[in-house]
This record gives C-alpha cells, sequence and structure tokens, in this order.
C-alpha cells in the first residue's frame, strides 16, 4: 500500500481545531465583505460632508474598491499558495486597518478614493485566502459545508454594513464610525497572527511539500493551466451574474431604491437591506449541506438562477409593504447563495497546489460584473433614463429600470449553470 495522501491523512484527523481555526480566519471575510458593502449606508453621511459630490461619483468612489480587489486577486492568489497564508491575511489587514484611518484624517476626496483602492487591494486576500487555509484544514468532502460557513460569516458582516453600522453613525458620526471600524481590523489582525496556523502540526511537512512544489511551476504556466479549464469560467460567470444583486443593491443602491420606489424611509430601507444578509447568512451553510445531501452540484447552481428571476420580478413589478419587502429581500439572498456550490465545484477540478489562483477566477468574476461594471451602471442608467424623462436624477421611474440589470444578470446566471459539468461532489484531480 503506497503513503497516504494529504486528503487522506486529512480524513483521519479530528476536526475541532480545524473548525476554530475557519471560524476565526473567516471574520477576515466579514470585515472586508462589510467593508464593500458599507458605501450603501456611509453615502448619506458622505454626501453632507463632501458636498462637490453627486451619488453618481460616491458609486465611483465606492467602486474603486472592486478594481484593486480584482487587480490584485491574482497577485493575492500567487502569494497564498506559495507562502504563509496566514502572514498574508495579516498584512493585509492592517493595511486595511490603516487605509481606514487615513481617510479620517483628511477631507480631500482624491485621499477618500486612494483608501477605498488600498481596502479593495487588501479585501483581495479575504475569500480565498479562507479558502486557502480551509482547503488545508479539512478533507474534500466537507469542503462544500465548511465554505458555505465561511461565506455566512462573510455575509454576516453585510449585515453588519447595513443597520448596525447605521446606528453608529447616529451615534458617532462619520468619523467615529470610521475609528470603530479600523480598530476593530487591527484587533482582528493581531488575533489571526496570533492563532490561526497555515495546516494542522501533524501535516506541515506536507504543506511544506505542496508549496515547494507549486514554487517550481511558473506562475505563467499555472495561469495557463487554470484559464484553459471551461468549468472555472462557467463557475466564475455563474457566480458573477447571479452576485449582481448583492453588490448593487447591499453595496450601494438598495436604500435610494427602497425610498422612491416603495415608499419606505431611511430607517426601514437600511433593515429591509439587511435582509438580503440575513437570508445568505442561514442560506449558506444550507447550500452546503444540501448540495452534498444530494451529491450533486449543478443541480442547486440551476435552482437558485431560477428563483432569483422569481423574486427579483415580485420587488420591480407588485405593491408589497415593508414586511413583505423584508421577506423578499431575504429569499432574494438565500437563493442568490446557491453561487457557494461553485467554489466547491472549482475546488474539485484543480489541483490542491493551485486552489488559490482557481478560485481567484471565480472572485474576480463575482467582484467584475457586481461591483466595477453593475454599481456604476445602475447609477449611470437610472440618472440617463430620468434625465430623458425630465425627472430628478434618483426619481422611482429611472431606478426601477435599472434594476432590470439584476434581471438580466439572473437569467444569465441559469445559462451558465446548465454549463458546469457535474462532479458529484469528489475530488477531479489531487
Amino acid at each position: 500500500m503506497g503513503a497516504l495522501s494529504y486528503q487522506d491523512k486529512l480524513s483521519q484527523l479530528p476536526l475541532t481545531r480545524s473548525w476554530f481555526v475557519v471560524i476565526i480566519i473567516s471574520f477576515f471575510f466579514f470585515f472586508e465583505f462589510g467593508l464593500g458593502n458599507a458605501f450603501n449606508t456611509l453615502t448619506p453621511a458622505i454626501l453632507d460632508a463632501y458636498p462637490e459630490l453627486t451619488p453618481v461619483s460616491v458609486s465611483f468612489i465606492a467602486s474603486l474598491y472592486f478594481y484593486t480587489n480584482i487587480i490584485g486577486l491574482i497577485p493575492a492568489a500567487y502569494v497564498l499558495d506559495r507562502f504563509s497564508p496566514r502572514l498574508a491575511i495579516t498584512i493585509a489587514l492592517l493595511v486595511c486597518a490603516m487605509s481606514i484611518f487615513i481617510m479620517t484624517l483628511t477631507n480631500n476626496v482624491y485621499v477618500m478614493g486612494a483608501s477605498r483602492l488600498l481596502i479593495g487591494a487588501g479585501a483581495s486576500f479575504c475569500l480565498i485566502g479562507c479558502v486557502r487555509i480551509a482547503t488545508n484544514w479539512f478533507p474534500a468532502n466537507r469542503l462544500g459545508f465548511v465554505i458555505g460557513i465561511i461565506i455566512a460569516i462573510g455575509m454576516l458582516g453585510g449585515y453588519t454594513a447595513q443597520a448596525p453600522i447605521g446606528y453608529l453613525l447616529d451615534a458617532f458620526g462619520l468619523n467615529g464610525t470610521l475609528y470603530i471600524i479600523g480598530f476593530f481590523g487591527l484587533f482582528l489582525a493581531v488575533l489571526i497572527f496570533t492563532i490561526v496556523r497555515d495546516a494542522p502540526a501533524s501535516l506541515q511537512s506536507e504543506r511544506y511539500a505542496q508549496t515547494i512544489a507549486v514554487k517550481t511551476e511558473s506562475i505563467v504556466h499555472t495561469l495557463k493551466t487554470v484559464l484553459a479549464k471551461p468549468q472555472n469560467w462557467y463557475c466564475g460567470l455563474y457566480v458573477g451574474s447571479i452576485n449582481v444583486g448583492t453588490w448593487m443593491l447591499g453595496g450601494m443602491w438598495s436604500n435610494e431604491y427602497l425610498i422612491k420606489t416603495h415608499g419606505v424611509d431611511m430607517s426601514e430601507a437600511r433593515s429591509i437591506t439587511g435582509y438580503i444578509f440575513l437570508g445568505m447568512i442561514f442560506a449558506y451553510p444550507f447550500w452546503g449541506w444540501l448540495t452534498e445531501s444530494m451529491n450533486r452540484r449543478k443541480q442547486p447552481l440551476i435552482i437558485g438562477g431560477m428563483l432569483s428571476v422569481v423574486i427579483i420580478l415580485i420587488i420591480m413589478f407588485c405593491t408589497v409593504s415593508v414586511t413583505q419587502l423584508s421577506i423578499l429581500f431575504f429569499l432574494l439572498g438565500f437563493v442568490t447563495s446557491a453561487q457557494m456550490v461553485a467554489y466547491p465545484v472549482v475546488g474539485e477540478t484543480n489541483p490542491m497546489k493551485n486552489n488559490a489562483i482557481a478560485t481567484s477566477i471565480v472572485s474576480i468574476n463575482s467582484l467584475l460584473w457586481g461591483g466595477v461594471i453593475a454599481m456604476p451602471l445602475f447609477g449611470m442608467l437610472t440618472t440617463h433614463f430620468n434625465t430623458i424623462k425630465g425627472l430628478d436624477a434618483m426619481a422611482a421611474p429611472g431606478l426601477n429600470f435599472g434594476m432590470g440589470i439584476l434581471l438580466i444578470g439572473f437569467i444569465i446566471s441559469i445559462i451558465f449553470a446548465l454549463l458546469v459539468k457535474e462532479t458529484y461532489c469528489k475530488r477531479q484531480v489531487d
């Protein structure tokens, strides 16, 4: 009998320590995802503090996060596969925390933009860093549920960026709120550096061998291998198209849309928006459990896309109460969370040594379509539509027209789900 593989050895280890490590590291994703979505709540305070800004220019500043996040994903994956994920994540958190403090030191709009760019660069390490460490600590047949838990904790950060951040704004103002967020980031960096390790102690030599093996392979060769797999692109484009709702609504425009088109007040809008992320918090572990219970990856992807279309049509075209809106936003967050199934699919179809690079393809698409494209496009389409009609830039008709981006995105997600090849929850390559 041959020597046991890394996966075989992992499956024989108790998972208590593994869960502890993954829960701690998941709060890095919590912190970064909260920062990515915070502009939805911070925008009114920013507009008050910076009178020269318009809603469209604020949406552009918000989108800067996604530019450096996307640009940084491949370099981040390169570092995470070849060096210590724990150390890389600690440094990324410190960069983000210090960038928040910089934002509080000046009223210069360009400094705000630079700060947002740095936060996006640090965020490049968040999800793929968490998945990289989870892959080192859990066997492949458990990764669906584990990744579900990681993303659920991240979505809790998205929820915290809504009403809870709103309460901080009301109590401490813009700068006070930013100080609190920055100090939390510093605390988290120290916690992760102190507690988290890259792999179980008994498997450190195997993990070291993996890093040596991947260092002998050029980044160009690794990229060619990963980019040549159609499965990676189908999963990435599925996540990108179904994730438009998370970034476009939760990250920037939901409050404005709800106030103008459904007649709710600001407090109610913040609360309703938060239900997207509450739905995700419950949904990600559910989809992880469901896909492994069904022993299928493809069917949950299709189901999530189809239900997303139905829910967004109801939100756009039906008259509903605040309670019904809360339920619909919860359900929208729940069904779009089927996207998490794409991550274990990518993990199962790529070698372990290339896990972070492969995952980065999915993350790039997730950020590109929702953050870089849809977020500012919504503002431009809304303003253009209302200008033609002779209405205020943020009037209800244009806002509802802009929401068509979500409908189109959800329909496209179904097409890519149909193209994904079933893995039956089994690793296709070591």
